[in-house]
């Protein structure tokens, strides 16, 4: 797996729920936010991965078939990858096995359980950031998905992706006008489209697992006052549709053992940047 260090970042937004009066008191019957974790996911062994699946992020079952996902912003639909692109995709120089890990793992369908049928591509919801990087998408269905924390979702809708090199992974979709997080909340698991996202590293000396929550967001994780940033699909600098973005005005560089910081970015020349995990 590719080493990289992932900075966390939390999204928060007011969630109000609804008090029942009861002869006993008030009682508060909203969804509670849930937890997912995001870390190594590693999957053994089996007749889809003969080497297994070692990867980063969500740990899903989709068609009983297990997958990884990464959290995405700048998709909608829930985007998975289909076998047959580790197998005709050679331009990276990886093999079979290293294709399938570096994904978390592709559908493969004639493995299919029985709750997966094929949908129309055109019934998908919209994802103009995808369709700027990459083909669009070859296939989709439905069937169900199941999440850690015991959630699980019925007749769920999947992109599946057939080809697309500037795919590395498959994805869980929470852009705007997420499936996931409208799909949360017309089956009342949750009561807003929210979620805080913390990221953790994937680094090999000070690893670290991150998670997401769903509902709310993790108050352990906040060391003071923050700002609400309203997420938006407004064309940013390139012309790219991004949900969350920032302005960075500075970045550092710090040596261990160098006295001396390097100033990779001065503050004269602010960078729009998204942020994607």
């Amino acid at each position: 797996m590719k080493t990289s260090q992932l900075l966390g970042h939390l999204l928060f937004v007011v969630i109000h729920s609804q008090c029942i009066s009861l002869a006993a008191g008030c009682v508060d019957n909203s969804p509670k936010p849930f937890l997912m974790p995001l870390s190594n996911c590693t999957i053994p062994p089996s007749l889809n991965f003969p080497n297994g699946v070692d990867s980063w992020g969500v740990q899903i079952n989709f068609a009983g078939q297990q997958l990884c996902v990464v959290p995405s912003g700048v998709v909608n639909n829930t985007v998975i990858t289909e076998t047959e692109i580790c197998t005709t995709d050679h331009t990276s120089g990886e093999d079979s096995a290293q294709c399938i890990s570096r994904r978390g793992g592709t559908f493969n369908y004639a493995s299919a359980s029985s709750s997966y049928s094929n949908i129309s591509i055109g019934s998908l919801a919209s994802d103009p950031v995808w369709n700027t990087f990459n083909p669009a998408f070859g296939g989709a269905g439905t069937a169900t998905i199941e999440f850690p924390s015991d959630i699980s979702l019925p007749n769920f809708p999947v992109a599946i992706a057939l080809q697309g090199q500037n795919l590395n992974a498959n994805q869980l979709g929470l852009a705007n006008d997420s499936v996931l997080l409208h799909s949360f909340v017309s089956s009342s698991i949750t009561s807003s489209m929210s979620f805080g996202l913390f990221a953790g590293s994937q680094s090999i000396s000070r690893p670290r697992d991150g998670h997401i929550v769903f509902g709310g967001y993790d108050a352990s994780l906040l060391a003071g006052p923050f700002s609400n940033y309203s997420m938006s699909d407004t064309p940013q600098a390139g012309g790219r549709l991004c949900s969350l973005e920032v302005v960075v005005n500075q970045i550092t560089l710090r040596r261990p053992g160098v006295p001396n910081d390097v100033q990779l970015l001065a503050a004269a020349t602010p960078m729009p940047s998204c942020i994607e995990p």
